[in-house]
């Protein structure tokens, strides 16, 4: 009684989900609300996370002007201390050697975050103040939902 969610490779269906529940169900994923402020011919530029704004990909269809919209962002696309500009706290750390799983509390929201720098052995402590960049070229806005 299932249904076909997409079909693509492997690196198509996880960079450019068609819905969220393939998004969730390749790979981990944070959903963070979203606004479009601007429309471009191949982009739009969205506002998320209360202040921070954005050129994404256009999907299809996409969202109009001040439409809201899900923003994808993967773990492996937030950054720590390293750029950006959103003040977040450190809630959860976990050293799993080659990689560093983080879940930040940032504007009333929890992100997920993976680092995978083999040079870093410390860890941010949970509590710790960090500044939060989300990395443009990882970002994808999620296709508007069209009524079945």
């Amino acid at each position: 009684a299932g249904q076909i969610e997409q079909i693509g490779t492997a690196q198509e269906i996880y960079q450019r989900p068609a819905t969220r529940f393939v998004a969730d169900f390749i790979g981990k994923a944070n959903f963070l609300a979203a606004r479009v402020v601007e429309q471009m011919d191949s982009h739009l530029q969205i506002e998320t996370l209360g202040r921070q704004y954005f050129n994404v990909p256009r999907p299809t269809p996409a969202p109009r002007l001040g439409e809201k919209a899900t923003l994808v962002v993967r773990p492996e696309a937030v950054t720590l201390n390293r750029g950006g500009g959103l003040e977040g706290v450190i809630s959860r750390a976990a050293y799993l050697g080659a990689r560093i799983e983080y879940e930040v509390s940032i504007a009333g929201e929890r992100l997920e975050v993976v680092e995978q720098d083999p040079l870093r052995s410390t860890l941010y402590p949970v509590g710790t103040q960090v500044i939060v960049g989300l990395i443009p070229e990882l970002l994808y806005l999620l296709p508007k939902e069209t009524a079945p």
